[in-house]
């Protein structure tokens, strides 16, 4: 049985994966992690908790979604040949985050329920919003606490991943949102300049990709990795 083990965004809750593994196939074991609310734990540490979803047998599958596309790099990094894909939606390998230091204040003191849901719709969601995956943002970011949120902010603007790539042995899949008002080309074509073999399918749908498209982005992932269509 193939295990497949998701790495959520910013929220780091996995629970807005819902939308996605509800169209998986039925023989694919998924593992979807789940970052602690905490302010003090980075990559590194949240590295160290992912490690252990991976399986001792079988082959598997990495999928990083925005802010863990780093995490997943990396585990990629060290991963042996039962890794048989990383799969890459939206994300990075250095800040794509252009945020000034009066949005980090701001961040810092307020949580992101504080922002207005329609900006948070705009930005994540786009023309691809609908009230039951609104309706689930808003309620996984409730869950998050800003300082956590702040935190994981700083560590994307820290990150640079580009020599992990460079060190990836599996085959890698990019899926490009054309609507991503959050990560923008340019982190895709860096990341493609990086590892040219790298394969990059765009799909019509927001940021939150896999969540406003979600069949879209599981029928790429099958035609990759050349598995029988569901």
């Amino acid at each position: 049985m193939l295990t497949v083990i998701l790495l959520p965004g910013m929220d780091g809750t996995g629970n807005l994966f819902t939308p996605f593994t509800d169209v998986f196939p039925d023989d694919w074991n998924v593992r979807v992690a789940a970052y602690p609310n905490d302010p003090d734990a980075g990559y590194k540490e949240l590295e160290m908790q992912v490690q252990k979803l991976i399986p001792e047998t079988g082959e598997y599958i990495l999928l990083g979604e925005s802010f863990s596309g780093p995490l997943a790099i990396s585990l990629a990094k060290h991963a042996d040949d039962r890794l048989i894909a990383l799969i890459l939606c939206c994300t990075f390998v250095k800040n794509p985050i252009q945020f000034g230091s009066s949005a980090m204040a701001f961040l810092a003191k307020y949580p992101l329920s504080f922002v207005p849901k329609s900006l948070l719709e705009k930005f994540l969601l786009g023309s691809f919003h609908t009230p039951e995956i609104a309706k689930l943002l808003h309620k996984t970011l409730k869950k998050v606490s800003a300082k956590t949120i702040v935190k994981r902010i700083k560590e994307v603007q820290d990150v640079d991943m580009s020599d992990s790539l460079l060190d990836v042995k599996a085959p890698i899949l990019y899926l490009r949102a054309t609507d991503d008002s959050i990560v923008s080309l340019r982190s895709s074509e860096l990341i493609a300049s990086l590892k040219p073999t790298i394969t990059i399918i765009d799909i019509e749908g927001s940021h939150c990709l896999l969540q406003t498209s979600p069949e879209q982005s599981l029928h790429s992932i099958l035609e990759f990795l050349q598995l029988k269509k569901y």
